[in-house]
């Protein structure tokens, strides 16, 4: 009878394939497009002029809400 030794047997090992590197494609830059310059048109003063700068004293200033003047009687009963 024969006794098989497979413990003794040495498997043989498998080559692991190499996996190639897929290559990666650059991508394209977007060339940016120039912005036009708009001429500025001379001012040949008929064109409107800016407003007058009110100084602060005289501008009218808003009155206080608490006080009597500004207090209207609101009309009662069915609106």
């Amino acid at each position: 009878m024969l006794i098989k030794f497979s413990r003794l047997k040495k498997k043989k090992k498998k080559k692991k394939k190499k996996k190639k590197k897929k290559k990666k494609k650059k991508k394209k830059k977007k060339k940016k497009k120039k912005k036009k310059k708009k001429k500025k048109k001379k001012n040949d003063g008929t064109r409107s002029q800016p407003r007058p700068i009110i100084p602060w004293p005289i501008m009218p200033r808003p009155l206080h809400p608490r006080q009597p003047s500004q207090l209207l009687p609101r009309p009662k009963g069915p609106v």
